[in-house]
């Protein structure tokens, strides 16, 4: 099934070129503290959030009922960023499995931050503004005059973005894993999503090559499962499957 790698490395280059931009926007030039979420009423009139961001909550939750956290593995753009810098550096140390007691603790960090970022959105909180509304998208100096006027909320923001950027450089998907408030919502659709990745108990034989060699160190199904498909192809034994909900009880 090496056909699946490629066909995962085309939909998240798409994936990039569409949605690139967006991120961008939302990490260095949105002028709300919570990104991504009023898009139609930014200031910035160039955003691209003005038209994709319909589309977009279509198909996170399409693809969250489908398949749970499956645009986290095959269409976020930050995710393919970090693991573009995975694969390019020579520091990358992943973490050597889901029994690190460390990585297993901070795996909970997204929840609280998912928490934080709905208290920020329905008390009206992360609607403060961010006075530079000028510029093109990618216009350095607008990035730069934001972060001179910004408020504390933005300088948080860019700070975790430059912590998962640099991270990726040490650990594979250091923002998917511990602080990705997008993740930790989508990830609990694992649970209840149409289609899934399911061990086969009868193939497998234990020998932990799932998650020592999964990107985000967890185990196909659970609700740090991006989807990837790496399992489906590196199992040994072949026992990884993916398959609709109703045709077995979850593993």
């Amino acid at each position: 099934m090496r056909w699946l790698k490629w066909l995962r490395y085309t939909v998240q280059t798409l994936g990039l070129l569409v949605l690139g931009e967006l991120l961008f926007v939302g990490v260095f030039r949105c002028p709300f503290v919570v990104p991504f979420i009023a898009c139609p009423i930014c200031p910035l009139l160039q955003c691209p959030g003005k038209y994709l961001q319909p589309y977009l909550v279509w198909v996170l939750v399409g693809t969250g009922l489908l398949a749970g956290r499956v645009f986290c593995g095959w269409l976020c753009p930050l995710g393919f960023v970090q693991d573009l810098l995975a694969k390019a550096s020579r520091l990358k140390g992943q973490a050597k499995n889901s029994g690190n007691k460390l990585d297993a603790v901070l795996k909970w960090l997204k929840y609280p931050l998912l928490a934080l970022v709905l208290v920020l959105i329905f008390s009206g909180l992360g609607m403060v503004t961010v006075p530079i509304h000028t510029g093109s998208n990618f216009s350095l100096e607008s990035v730069k005059l934001t972060f001179l006027f910004a408020s504390g909320g933005y300088k948080v923001r860019l700070g975790l973005a430059v912590l998962a950027l640099v991270g990726a450089l040490f650990l594979s998907r250091l923002w998917c894993r511990y602080l990705c408030p997008l993740g930790a919502l989508l990830g609990l659709a694992n649970k209840v999503s149409l289609w899934r990745l399911r061990i086969d108990r009868e193939r497998c034989v234990g020998c932990g090559k799932y998650p020592r060699e999964c990107p985000l160190s967890t185990k196909p199904g659970m609700v740090d499962c991006t989807l990837c498909g790496d399992c489906l192809n590196g199992c040994p034994r072949k026992a990884i499957h993916f398959e609709p909900r109703l045709k077995g009880k979850s593993s």
